[in-house]
């Protein structure tokens, strides 16, 4: 399925639903299970967008698959058609930010076979808490995993812009330094 350069990242957050590495894996694993070919649409989107066009006979869960003329519009797509009532149990998993550790993915494989993507919804719920295909997880140590991805989640979100502006101003106050140094000739 061909893709562009950071479309998970702007399906999700035209969607509003929060990028984890999780997310990430559960979009990539959803468009290589993918059977269409049509233009910018890596997840079996079918709802009409703007200029988009039908692309061949797969019918999905909004109508007939869809060609996008812009990434845009496929991630307007895929945010309407996430914002559908009958996708909530879809949305719930995706926003608890690992869409592999829910406890029943019976609804979500649901969801993802009306959708129109019974190869992934195949896939999904035999994949593993990692998001690697094989099998059911253990269950053991949840509440840890859960502290650990909430610690994680705080110091991306919180803590690393900080750090990230820090790195940038010390890098400039470096380069100024070297600006006025002398040079060494060789």
């Amino acid at each position: 399925m061909p893709t562009w350069s950071g479309w998970q990242n702007q399906l999700l957050n035209r969607a509003n639903i929060i990028v984890t590495p999780p997310n990430r894996t559960f979009m990539a694993a959803w468009a290589s299970h993918a059977p269409g070919s049509c233009k910018n649409n890596p997840v079996d989107l079918s709802t009409k967008v703007g200029s988009s066009t039908r692309c061949g006979n797969t019918v999905a869960g909004f109508g007939r698959t869809q060609n996008y003329a812009t990434h845009a519009q496929a991630a307007t797509a895929f945010s309407d058609q996430m914002h559908t009532g009958w996708v909530k149990p879809l949305l719930d998993a995706m926003n608890s930010g690992n869409p592999f550790q829910i406890g029943d993915r019976s609804q979500v494989v649901a969801v993802l076979n009306r959708w129109g993507s019974p190869s992934f919804a195949s896939w999904y719920a035999n994949a593993s808490e990692d998001g690697t295909g094989g099998g059911g997880g253990g269950g053991g140590g949840a509440s840890g995993i859960h502290k650990g991805w909430a610690d994680l989640r705080k110091t991306v979100n919180h803590k690393l812009p900080s750090h990230v502006s820090a790195s940038e101003k010390l890098t400039a106050a470096a380069l100024r330094k070297l600006q006025h140094a002398r040079k060494v000739k060789l």
